[in-house]
């Protein structure tokens, strides 16, 4: 309703009085480009099926959501090679935001290159109204290296396969 309203002027919009001119910026909220690729489940196997394998170096710098029957959230455990549709399966390591908020909350992504932590990135997520999160890297480990998702409920990511 309202407050959303207010939410996102305060995030969105600069309106100079002196220029007069309306400057318009994306916000985390509703600048995100959807990501739906049922391949980024931690569950699918690139090896077995002979993909070509993911990069995500492309997703840099912009706000994406994942969605769909591969996931909506990035996982939060260490997968093996070939999950997910890349390599090396990055997954996020900290807490996600539980609160709505302005601020994007900043944390580690680590991708599986020898050891589980051997590679890390560094990604804004934002808790979004509805309650799905947008994510934002701003750096990229190592190529053939990509985002595995889950579905809500199955966000541990421990094991090699799980619910889509």
């Amino acid at each position: 309703g309202h407050a959303r309203c207010i939410l996102w002027l305060r995030c969105c919009c600069c309106f100079p009085v002196r220029e007069k001119v309306f400057l318009l910026e994306a916000c985390s909220c509703d600048g995100y480009t959807n990501i739906t690729q049922s391949w980024r489940n931690r569950g699918f196997d690139a090896g077995y099926f002979g993909t070509t394998l993911v990069n995500d170096q492309q997703l840099l710098n912009k706000w994406w959501r994942f969605t769909g029957i591969g996931g909506d959230r990035v996982i939060i455990n260490c997968v093996s090679h070939y999950r997910g549709g890349t390599w090396g399966s990055l997954f996020i390591s900290s807490p996600y935001p539980t609160t709505e908020s302005l601020t994007p909350t900043t944390v580690t992504a680590y991708g599986f290159y020898y050891q589980c932590t051997d590679r890390s990135a560094v990604v804004n997520i934002a808790l979004c109204p509805g309650g799905f999160y947008v994510y934002q890297p701003m750096s990229y480990p190592y190529s053939q290296q990509g985002y595995a998702t889950c579905e809500r409920g199955a966000h541990d990511g421990a094991g090699s396969s799980g619910s889509l």
